[in-house]
């Protein structure tokens, strides 16, 4: 452990909490065409804490494959832009730095107990505003916290003349509705298997409190993460009474839809979240691609998201919903290999700390991320949640020394 340690996990902590209580209020700063905001200070302090051990020699810098072959994807996805259409944003580039230098901190850290539960408090705080925020949103004014930026207050607005439901982000509000749903999914999770095997009425009383802030959001993508975690820790904690439990409670939802359906119909929600016809945008921009556009250029893609593309928006007003088919309209077949290939080694990795710990968390993280791709663009990993999930990897990791990293430095 180096002298610098106890102070990145305390600046993380920081970063946990005040990205959500802060992020919608505080200053925002334009640089070279990049807007910095309270999250990406906190990463360009992670990035200057990586040279400075690295550089002063106080620690031996290794690399998981999996962020080797994050790497290499980043790298072609900046040289891929540059061939293709003649300029690299410099937002992208800086997010994809600081992402990959924060990730590589993360795999050097040494952690202790007390970073657990230091970290613990800091998430607890953050689950207990998360919920007060929701309930004030939900049954007083939707308005609520949402922060000063237009941003925050376009997407409410929207969400609520096209829906006729304002879509509740708790005290990610401010920060955007994407960060909401990843933010909320990874806390809800994360107190959903703290303590896996040995279940405590406070741990109880916490996840219940976020799963009303997970509904209350009425995003299908958040809904579907949460219910995913729900599922593998049913199968993972009673798996020798799996082969019962799942059906029976497949049969028990079935029979209380089925009994409730006439007043379930008549909802505003079902009607606007549930029964709609929203998912024909995903199936019918993916078909645009599909027919219009992968011929042209399949191997490496077009260099650009279909949301950015003239070209494609010419056939519709929005993009590509689906991740992994934007992936292949901007990067091609092989960027889409190496996205695929970086995660598989991060679902090894993933697999590890579950050896490790026996705790599922991480797995049910996957599978979470792997599901929501399928709804919108969620593959970049520069989102708070994300970040909570990867520190969670190194310390779950840390508890067995590790043979499979590359060393880099001495």
């Amino acid at each position: 452990m180096t002298y610098f340690d106890p102070l990145i996990h305390w600046l993380f902590c920081l970063f946990i909490l005040l990205v959500p209580y802060l992020g919608g209020y505080l200053p925002r700063f334009k640089v070279g065409g990049t807007t910095l905001d309270i999250r990406h200070f906190f990463l360009i302090a992670f990035t200057f804490f990586f040279f400075l051990k690295y550089f002063l020699g106080r620690f031996r810098a290794r690399l998981s494959p999996f962020l080797v072959a994050l790497g290499i994807y980043m790298l072609y996805v900046v040289l891929n832009k540059n061939f293709l259409t003649g300029a690299v944003p410099p937002s992208l580039l800086f997010n994809l730095v600081t992402t990959w230098f924060t990730l590589a901190l993360f795999e050097n850290l040494t952690f202790r107990p007390i970073d657990e539960r230091r970290l613990y408090f800091f998430l607890l705080v953050v689950a207990v505003g998360c919920f007060l925020a929701s309930a004030l949103q939900t049954f007083v004014d939707p308005m609520f916290y949402v922060g000063k930026y237009k941003e925050a207050l376009y997407w409410i607005r929207f969400f609520s003349r096209y829906e006729g439901i304002v879509r509740n982000n708790s005290l990610f509000a401010g920060v955007g509705p994407y960060e909401a749903g990843i933010g909320l999914s990874s806390l809800f999770l994360y107190f959903l298997f703290r303590n896996f095997r040995e279940y405590s009425l406070k741990d109880l009383a916490i996840v219940a409190l976020l799963t009303f802030s997970v509904a209350v959001t009425y995003s299908r993508w958040i809904w579907g993460f949460a219910l995913i975690g729900i599922l593998i820790f049913v199968w993972y904690r009673y798996k020798q009474y799996s082969i019962v439990l799942f059906p029976s409670i497949i049969l028990l939802l079935i029979i209380l839809f089925m009994g409730f359906f006439s007043q379930i119909e008549e909802s505003k929600v079902y009607q606007k979240r549930i029964a709609t016809e929203t998912y024909k945008g995903r199936t019918e921009t993916t078909q645009i691609f599909l027919d219009r556009f992968f011929h042209q250029k399949p191997v490496f893609g077009f260099g650009e998201s279909s949301w950015q593309d003239k070209e494609y928006l010419k056939f519709n007003w929005f993009g590509i919903h689906v991740a992994y088919f934007d992936i292949l309209f901007r990067e091609g077949l092989f960027g889409l290999a190496l996205f695929v290939l970086y995660w598989i080694f991060g679902f090894l990795r993933f697999h590890k700390s579950f050896r490790i710990t026996g705790n599922p968390m991480l797995i049910a993280f996957f599978w979470g991320y792997v599901f929501i791709n399928f709804t919108a663009l969620f593959d970049n990993l520069n989102y708070y949640g994300y970040f909570l999930m990867f520190y969670l990897l190194n310390m779950f990791l840390q508890r067995e020394q590790e043979p499979d990293r590359i060393p880099v430095n001495s």
